[in-house]
C-alpha cells in the first residue's frame, strides 16, 4: 500500500498565506512552512498553528472539526 506523502502545497494557498503571515515566517509560504516545520507538520506545527487551524480552517471544515471532538468559539 502506497504510503501518505504529505505536501504544503497541497493545502490551499489561502490557509497556508495565513499561516506563514501568522507565524512569521518570510518567503513563499509552503516553502517557509517545510524550512521551518520540516517536510511533515508535526507536533511543535500544530501547537504554534493552533490559533490559526482553529480560526482559519477548522471553523470552515464541519467534518475537520467533527474528527477533533472540538469547536470553535
Amino acid at each position: 500500500m502506497p504510503r501518505y506523502r504529505f505536501r504544503w502545497e497541497q493545502l490551499p494557498s489561502r490557509l497556508t498565506r495565513r499561516l506563514a503571515r501568522d507565524l512569521q515566517l518570510d518567503g513563499e509560504p509552503p516553502v517557509a512552512l517545510r524550512k521551518a516545520y520540516g517536510a511533515r507538520p508535526g507536533e511543535d506545527f500544530i501547537r504554534d498553528a493552533w490559533p490559526t487551524l482553529r480560526d482559519a480552517w477548522l471553523a470552515k471544515d464541519g467534518p475537520a472539526l467533527a474528527t477533533t471532538g472540538s469547536r470553535s468559539t
